[in-house]
């Protein structure tokens, strides 16, 4: 797969220039179909700023031939958890990062978005392998979708206005917002005057009725906090629960905690992020896990997919033993499924088309 330069020139993309707007290319990955999908690019005003001071910045994969109201899927890449071991104030973002690379900034989380789209080559994560097919399949299937870039490092846990999802401060010496940024995709498609007040107009109709959620790897991580956030926001009501993917999500972080030993950067990065009191000792709690098994039918998506492998070299088996003891339990694979992609992968579904088209047909039936 080679960066596909022709593409980005098309729009005057560059990745390092804070400035998208709403710049429009054509979508040009070699697994799609249709002639007439494009990219667009927005970023918000007043927009959410990085830890870098960018701005945040989402695309939209649509066809702008449609006409009617569409599906929409919101996708979460994965690679959102860094910290500086050592910040100092004149510098908060200089010195040794956990992730071994600023993944604190809005170029890295832009670049990590044309990964998921097939764009961009890059470098990817341990056992990832991105070839765009599931961007490919959504569009081709008549379904836009929204890519958020989180330049926080939080796995899309914090929130900066809310004090229970607020991250450590006095320490990180920035605020994160991956999941502000998340739940602002639901708004933007559901909260006529918010998207006015933050100068957007979406290039499709969205059909609300027909929502998912997909998280890449730990960009699954949203999935426990969004949820329950949309539950309880007045902006939300009406909207249908969503039918949600988790590839290679770890969702119970207890695992970090108990071997916090051999896990001890990876546990710091955890403190940082979750500072609630009692949420290191109760990590489970944040899982989807126990958001699913903590009511009846009525909180549950309509429908769950889970991929992983036992083999993951990133993910710990241990740490979705619970969701697909939940997802058994149900006995309804056609609505409740939890599926090993086998190997020593991790991410699976954005690398084979068949595999993508199946994904999509199952949360949109």
């Amino acid at each position: 797969m080679a960066l596909l330069l022709p593409l980005l020139l098309a729009g005057c993309w560059k990745l390092d220039d804070a400035s998208f707007d709403t710049s429009v290319v054509p979508f040009d990955n070699p697994f799609v179909d249709s002639q007439t999908a494009v990219v667009t690019a927005f970023t918000p005003q007043p927009a959410l700023p990085c830890p870098d001071g960018q701005p945040a910045t989402f695309f939209v994969v649509h066809d702008d031939q449609w006409t009617t109201a569409v599906p929409v899927a919101i996708v979460f890449h994965s690679g959102a958890f860094d910290y500086v071991l050592n910040p100092s104030w004149e510098a908060p973002l200089e010195g040794t990062h956990y992730a071994g690379e600023n993944r604190l900034d809005a170029t890295w989380a832009r670049e990590r978005i044309f990964q998921l789209l097939g764009l961009w080559e890059g470098t990817p994560d341990p056992g990832e392998v991105h070839e765009g097919t599931l961007a490919a399949a959504l569009v081709d299937g008549g379904i836009a979708a929204l890519y958020p870039g989180n330049c926080w490092g939080d796995l899309w846990h914090n929130y900066s206005t809310r004090t229970d999802k607020d991250n450590d401060v006095s320490t990180d010496q920035f605020y994160r917002n991956g999941l502000a940024f998340g739940s602002w995709m639901f708004r933007i498609l559901v909260d006529t005057e918010f998207t006015t007040e933050h100068g957007l107009t979406m290039p499709f109709t969205a059909d609300a009725s027909q929502v998912a959620l997909l998280g890449i790897g730990d960009g699954g991580r949203v999935i426990p906090d969004l949820l329950p956030l949309l539950r309880a926001e007045d902006w939300s009501s009406g909207l249908p629960v969503p039918a949600v993917l988790m590839d290679s999500t770890p969702d119970d972080l207890s695992w970090y905690v108990d071997n916090r030993t051999v896990e001890g950067a990876y546990y710091d990065g955890l403190s940082r992020i979750f500072t609630e009191e009692g949420d290191l000792e109760d990590m489970a709690a944040y899982s989807f896990a126990r958001y699913l098994s903590s009511g009846g039918p009525g909180r549950w998506p309509r429908r769950v997919l889970v991929v992983s492998s036992v083999a993951d070299p990133q993910l710990p088996a241990e740490t979705l033993s619970a969701l697909k003891g939940w997802i058994s339990r149900q006995d309804n694979p056609d609505v409740y499924a939890s599926w090993d992609g086998g190997g020593t992968a991790h991410v699976f579904t954005n690398r084979d088309l068949g595999v993508s088209q199946d994904v999509r047909d199952f949360l949109f039936p």
